[in-house]
């Protein structure tokens, strides 16, 4: 079945029983248990660490060879290969050259019945375990990113602890402190006082989720919550016109008033932030701002869900802005 597969000839067969005892990869009752492999660089492959080298010099094995190196498939379909073999009649062995012309064996006989029902094995692990490891490491980032969130609210209260109930400043100054960002940097034991001196990459103020989004490099993927302090009509300052905080301590109902969120890259502007910034702020009562700078990055396909953290120091996911968060901030 396998020379069936091999349209370019990347494969070398031999019939096992025409070699002398030396010339064989392995004795000849390990051959007898497994198809055997020799390798380029002298490697002797048995069963079915074999069978998905084989495959993967294959044009139509290729994927399925690589989805036999997963783990969880690796162990469930090397014990079904290795109970096809003893259930099976042997007779012969194939070698081939390896990866530009080195040495391989396998088994005459190894019928297409039995590459089929190790190929089915893998296909249907694979349709059960990628989902499912994808959505663990999808649940993971989210759990990391309300981790990240609480503890910069930690930062956040602490500071308003020392400054009569007061969060670090929600706006400008942006590149320097107390802006609420550098704040937290501060915390973590860097030197300085402006974003050149403070940012850097994988620290708590970049979600798992948005990094994967965007790059490596991000240095800040959370947004404050601005609501009533952003110049609009009944608000008593402007977060973009001068330094302007929460009172935290006046938070009617701090389990319900979300203070930090997800945020995406805003929309590009000659005084914006570089590419390693998502949006700092966000007004909930702008939906310009609720639709391009809320990071709604967690779930699969597509992510619909943001992580928040409150004014208790709670955090979790949500799909949609709830109702209160259009009402400012004290």
């Amino acid at each position: 079945m396998l020379s069936a597969l091999d349209w370019l000839g990347r494969l070398e067969f031999v019939d096992f029983t025409s070699l002398p005892p030396e010339r064989l990869p392995v004795p000849i009752e390990a051959a007898m248990t497994g198809m055997p492999m020799r390798t380029a660089d002298g490697r002797v492959l048995i069963g079915y660490a074999a069978v998905r080298r084989a495959l993967r010099r294959t044009p139509l094995g290729f994927v399925p060879g690589l989805l036999m190196y997963v783990p969880g498939i690796a162990w469930v379909g090397a014990r079904v290969y290795g109970w096809i073999a003893r259930n099976r009649q042997r007779g012969a062995v194939c070698r081939l050259p390896g990866d530009r012309g080195a040495d391989v064996s396998a088994r005459h006989g190894f019928s297409l019945v039995e590459l089929l029902v190790v190929i089915a094995v893998v296909a249907t692990l694979a349709a059960v375990l990628l989902p499912t490891m994808a959505g663990a490491r999808a649940s993971a980032r989210a759990v990391q990113c309300a981790s990240n969130l609480r503890q910069a609210f930690v930062v956040m209260r602490a500071y308003a602890d020392e400054y009569r109930g007061k969060s670090p400043a929600l706006g400008q100054p942006y590149a320097r402190v107390p802006n609420w960002a550098l704040v937290v940097q501060q915390s973590s034991g860097r030197t300085g006082t402006t974003g050149t001196e403070l940012y850097s990459a994988g620290t708590v103020l970049v979600c798992p989720s948005v990094r994967a989004l965007y790059s490596p490099g991000m240095e800040r993927t959370y947004a404050v919550n601005v609501t009533g302090h952003a110049g609009q009509a009944g608000d008593p300052d402007n977060y973009d016109t001068g330094a302007v905080y929460i009172a935290l301590d006046k938070l009617p109902r701090p389990s319900e008033a979300v203070i930090l969120v997800d945020s995406l890259a805003a929309a590009t502007t000659t005084d914006g932030p570089p590419p390693t910034r998502t949006a700092s702020v966000l007004d909930f009562r702008q939906p310009a701002h609720v639709r391009e700078r809320l990071g709604r990055v967690h779930g699969l396909r597509p992510p619909t869900r943001f992580n928040g953290v409150f004014g208790d120091g709670s955090a979790g996911l949500r799909a949609e802005p709830e109702p209160g968060w259009l009402v400012g901030l004290p």
